[in-house]
């Protein structure tokens, strides 16, 4: 069920509600454009189009049209609603191909897409998936987008993925996608530990009156805390995995099992099969930044503290 909300006099909320998650996509107001920021509806089209008409807005006034990342909960809709409007669709170009082509979006998925395609086909349906869709333009970190009444600037926040991107207004409202306080994922193909940890450090730096975000209510209070307790989240995962490669769990294999960075509670066997997959990733990720630091060793298949060699 989508919910139009009022964030002030130039941006509206659209809040799709389930069972388990909400999906947030964004209008912007500007006196120059009207800016879409994602479109991750998980409705029908025909619920789309009752929603626009029963709050009294006019599609064909959106000209621009923004995803922060290529994931279907935030493009989900490209193609319908470009095909409503003339807007330009822009995302940045590491992110393109996955909202262009199945082929760009399978190699976003990476290896789970052909391990388990039966499944990952489930996923795509359940996203309502209909297709690629041309990019009309991609952005570029610092790109400015004069709304008239408003600045819009783009924050290349990579980490969720390659090529997330962030939207500041007038240099202190957030559009944060994933980037915001939503859990913690770096569990695709095309994801990075590094880039999320240096993502972190910059939106600490920003001096952010409100945080818009892809899945949260909007967060006005205590915005640089909770950014900078997320960063000591991601880095206390390291502390985790080499407290239990002390205790026994020496191999890559052993700390998946463990689930210490994808909590694996769903009954659906195509979502614990992906939490899997995630978890196997991040693990990884984590590892070989231990590696790269000196703080372990991959030896003959095992991994070993380097302090106890």
């Amino acid at each position: 069920m989508l919910e139009l909300i009022k964030i002030n006099d130039s941006i509206y909320k659209i809040e799709t509600k389930l069972r388990f998650i909400s999906m947030n996509n964004y209008l912007i107001f500007g006196s120059n454009h009207t800016i879409l920021i994602d479109t991750g509806f998980v409705s029908s089209k025909k619920e789309i189009l009752r929603f626009f008409e029963k709050n009294k807005i006019d599609i064909s006034k959106i000209d621009i049209i923004l995803n922060t990342h290529c994931h279907l909960d935030h493009s989900g809709k490209n193609k319908f609603m470009k095909s409503l409007t003339k807007a330009k669709l822009m995302i940045h170009e590491k992110d393109r191909a996955a909202v262009e082509s199945i082929d760009g979006l399978k190699k976003q998925a990476g290896s789970f897409a052909d391990e388990f395609e039966e499944y990952w086909k489930q996923r795509l349906k359940w996203w309502n998936f209909e297709g690629g869709c041309k990019v009309d333009k991609t952005i570029i970190d610092n790109e400015i987008f004069d709304l008239g009444n408003h600045i819009l600037k783009v924050i290349f926040s990579p980490g969720h993925t390659l090529g997330h991107c962030c939207f500041l207004l007038d240099e202190k409202i957030l559009f944060a996608g994933d980037m915001g306080f939503e859990s913690l994922w770096y569990g695709n193909a095309r994801a990075s530990l590094l880039d999320y940890i240096n993502t972190y450090q910059r939106l600490i730096s920003l001096n952010l009156k409100m945080v818009l975000s892809g899945h949260l209510d909007p967060v006005e209070e205590g915005i640089k805390e909770k950014y900078k307790s997320r960063l000591s989240q991601l880095l206390d995962r390291d502390n985790k995995i080499l407290n239990l490669i002390e205790n026994g769990h020496n191999t890559l294999e052993k700390l998946v099992k463990l689930h210490i960075t994808v909590k694996n509670r769903s009954t659906n066997l195509a979502d614990r099969l992906w939490q899997d997959y995630g978890e196997k990733n991040q693990i990884s990720q984590h590892l070989d930044k231990l590696e790269h630091e000196g703080k372990i060793i991959k030896s003959q298949d095992k991994l070993v503290i380097k302090n106890n060699m």
